[in-house]
């Protein structure tokens, strides 16, 4: 979901809910004090999440898909093979025949998970919330949906990243990123980026070497509530694709002498981590436009024949 959408459904009404579901599908919604006792009982305090649906609807189902009243919840989640196999998770309901609903007791999102037996090695999130479930995916289960339904727009944005991605390790491959290595940077040699320079290259590397971290966390995180796991898939995927063309670039970008501790290129590290930064950049920004981009500017000032060394305390790129 969006940011607007999660906030709509925290601002969810009882009327509301049945406008959505019909009246046959929303039940009255659980006391307070039933909420109390289950939360004494389980020893938990339960996800926000699962107490915005219950106060609502205490139980809903649509189609396969149902989570339980406050009293099953209990039941179930209380169960010794739960508590052996799912430790810190709560059961709260089905996603049809052999499957469950679970929800880690402190987190908002939903997941399914085989129950016959209990597999948690094959847990995978289905929902931001419990009542996302039912109102962005109709009760329809994981296994139903259509590929990578929890992201809109997933397919065009990986796409869109593949193609953006071959076009930087193209326009790369003209350049020469180590020409100006060695040579102070000032402001204005790409336009729009602010740099600072760094000249000599025992203290360039020192700062690579502070800032490795930097590099290999290069990649937004998920911009899409509940998206986690096809994210990962579809930045995986782009990734693989795009390996061959990266790593032909980087090769013959390396500058004699200029290693990191581990006897590493630190230009060959560089121009590849920038480069699948820049493509996951690319991707997140299609899904939820406003991620930073770090590695975009990364990307000018290696254009610029630069090597970008991290960043500086305001965010500027530092370059040798």
């Amino acid at each position: 979901m969006t940011r607007s959408s999660l906030d709509e459904v925290r601002d969810l009404t009882r009327d509301d809910l049945i406008r959505r579901l019909g009246r046959g599908a929303v039940r009255p919604g659980a006391a307070e004090v039933d909420l109390a006792v289950a939360e004494s009982l389980l020893g938990v305090t339960l996800p926000a999440g699962l107490v915005r649906l219950l106060r609502l609807s205490n139980g809903l189902r649509v189609g396969v898909t149902e989570v339980h009243d406050v009293d099953r919840i209990i039941a179930r989640s209380q169960e010794p093979d739960v508590q052996f196999r799912l430790p810190s998770h709560l059961v709260i309901g089905v996603a049809g025949a052999g499957r469950s609903v679970v929800m880690h007791t402190n987190r908002d999102a939903v997941s399914e998970v085989p129950d016959d037996p209990w597999d948690g090695g094959d847990m995978h999130q289905s929902a931001a919330e419990p009542l996302d479930l039912f109102l962005r995916y109709g009760g329809v289960p994981l296994g139903e949906r259509e590929p990578y339904a929890s992201i809109p727009g997933a397919v065009a944005a990986r796409d869109r990243a593949l193609s953006a991605g071959r076009e930087a390790a193209t326009d790369l491959a003209r350049i020469d990123v180590t020409r100006n290595a060695g040579t102070l940077a000032g402001d204005a040699i790409v336009s729009g980026v602010a740099v600072t320079g760094l000249a000599d290259r025992d203290e360039a590397r020192a700062r690579y070497e502070r800032s490795e971290g930097l590099f290999l966390n290069l990649s937004p995180r998920c911009p899409i509530p509940g998206g986690d796991d096809d994210y990962g898939t579809l930045r995986n995927e782009i990734a693989a694709r795009l390996r061959p063309a990266f790593v032909d670039v980087a090769t013959g970008t390396s500058l004699p002498g200029f290693i990191d501790t581990d006897g590493r290129s630190i230009a060959v590290d560089t121009v590849t981590a920038v480069l699948f930064g820049y493509a996951a950049e690319v991707f997140a920004a299609c899904l939820a436009p406003g991620v930073p981009t770090p590695a975009a500017a990364m990307l000018a000032v290696l254009g610029a024949g630069h090597i970008p060394l991290g960043l500086d305390d305001a965010g500027h790129v530092v370059v040798h």
